[in-house]
Parts: structure tokens; sequence; C-alpha cells
């Protein structure tokens, strides 16, 4: 394994929080996104530390100070479902941004290895595509990403869009939810698709069995690990650092902290030492992370299964 294969599979930022001097929304702000009816809509992003910032939308309009690293957020309050797109206008510092034709409706985090299938990969998926014309039902699909540190934004470029045939033929199957909720409640919907190869695994480990005395006695031990997989942690992305400034191939360095095998299982490649950077959080980190804290509906979690695995 390389250290290019490494790079190309996890983002590795070590920070939490990103400094911008430009003013920027948050990636899972976007025109054509919708936000959460009845319920008050955070809305963040960043600009020059210590700015003030106005953000307003239809009939409201908020004010928030930029902390240090540049960060700011306000609290739009609760609103009906509307379907007449509105626009999102963020001032700081004589900037703008905006973001247009926003609505108001039912947002849903999809999750789970059930919502990796395509609407293209189904069997004669052509009719199911060819009549999806929605405009009130708009998808936010980010890419396949990992990091084994907290991440401020979402990583790569995303936006929202409306469903037609072209948006939905990618899209997760978790479409026909989507559709069912708008049907049946005459609102917009808005779905985020959340999902990364293997994610059954990751999401799985941590449904604990009261019956197993093991996996306490491997939770104790994390607990009192921690302080020092802190330390190893920060000497190991500093050494990454270095390395990602070379062009030669390289061993890859495995994140030093460990959960003992007893609580996973042996791992093909790194025997009974799991790298815990690999397995327990690394999809939260860069695709549900981020969102936080957007108002949501809820969270839809598939999981399909073959009969081995039953």
């Amino acid at each position: 394994m390389t250290l290019r294969f490494l790079l190309a599979t996890f983002v590795l930022t070590p920070f939490v929080a990103l400094r911008a001097e430009e003013l920027k929304l948050a990636a899972s702000f976007s025109s054509h996104m919708v936000f959460q009816r009845e319920m008050p809509v955070p809305v963040w992003g960043w600009s020059a530390p210590q700015s003030e910032v106005t953000v307003s939308f239809k009939s409201q309009r908020k004010t928030a100070q930029a902390d240090a690293d540049g960060r700011w957020r306000v609290v739009m309050e609760a609103m009906t479902a509307d379907d007449k797109g509105s626009t999102l206008e963020v001032d700081a510092a004589g900037k703008k941004v905006t973001a247009e034709d926003i609505l108001v409706g039912d947002v849903w985090l999809c999750a789970g290895p059930g919502i990796a299938r395509s609407m293209s990969g189904l069997q004669n998926p052509k009719p199911e595509i060819e009549n999806a014309t929605f405009p009130a039902v708009r998808l936010l699909r980010m890419d396949s990403y990992a990091s084994v540190v907290p991440v401020a934004d979402l990583p790569g470029p995303v936006s929202w869009v409306p469903v037609t045939p072209e948006t939905i033929a990618p899209f997760s199957v978790t479409w026909y939810f989507g559709r069912e909720m708008h049907l049946a409640h005459g609102v917009p919907v808005g779905l985020i698709l959340a999902n990364r190869d293997g994610s059954a695994r990751e999401w799985t480990a941590w449904q604990r069995d009261p019956q197993d005395t093991s996996q306490a006695h491997a939770l104790h031990q994390l607990k009192e690990q921690l302080p020092h997989d802190i330390a190893r942690a920060e000497s190991w992305l500093f050494q990454m650092s270095q390395r990602r400034r070379s062009d030669d191939p390289v061993d890859v360095l495995i994140f030093p902290c460990h959960i003992p095998f007893n609580f996973y299982g042996v791992h093909p490649v790194f025997g009974d030492q799991y790298p815990i950077g690999f397995k327990s959080f690394i999809s939260y980190n860069a695709c549900v992370g981020p969102l936080v804290p957007m108002a949501l509906r809820g969270v839809l979690f598939t999981c399909e299964f073959d009969e081995q695995s039953r």
C-alpha cells in the first residue's frame, strides 16, 4: 500500500475549524436546497475573523459575529412549508454570497449500505427514470470521502439539484422514499445522501450486546488508552503531513490508535490490531459531522444483506 493510495482514500485534514478570509456558506447550503419546516434552521459558514455577518431569508434578517477562526452561525426562526423558491443572502464586510431557489419542507439524511445502489443500477430502470420530474424534491449527493480526523466542511464540490431524469439516474434508490414522502405530505422534500462503501460494518460495530462482556472490556481499554492515543495521533498527523509533500511512493503509516481484535474481529491485512481510524468514525467525520447542526426531519438508515451475511 502506498501513500498515494492512502491520500486517495482519506482526507488528512488535521483541524476542526476552517479559517476563512472570504465570505462563504458551508457546502451543504447551496441553490435549490430545502430548509426544514416547523423548526429553527441553523445557517453557518465562514468570513473574516470577528466580522459582522447578516443573513436574510424571506422576511427574516439575522446577524452574528464570526469567531477567531472566521466561523459564524445564525438560527432562522421556524417556517411553514413553501414550494416557492426564495433567496438566501449573506452579507459581511462589503461582500455578499447568495443561494437561490430554496424551498421549505422536510429534509432527510439517508445513510447505510442499502442506499449505495443507484437508480440506473436497477433492472429495467428506464420507465422510472424517464418519469422522474419532481421540481419540489431536491437531492444532495456527496462524494465518498472518509477522514480519520474531524473536518469542518463537506469535502469536494457538492450542490443541491432538483429531481429530473438526468439527476436521478446516478442517485440512490432512496429516491423512492423521498417521492412517497412528497406525495403523501404535499411538501417539498430534500434528500441528503451520506454513504460510502463498507459503511455496514462501521455503523453496526457500535450496536453493543449487553451479554458480551468482551465489548465492555474493550470499551474500558479504549477509555484508558485514549490520552495516549491522542498524543500518538498528533505525532502521526505530523509525520503524514511530512510524507505527503513527497511524490515518492512510501509504505503507509498505520494510524496509531487500535481496538482489541475481540471487539471487531481480525482484519485480513492489519491482523489482530485493527486501526480505529479505519473503522469506527471515518465516515462520520467526512460525511455527517460537517452537517451538524443542520435541521432535519429525520434519518433514513437502510441496510441490505445477502443470504450468506444473514
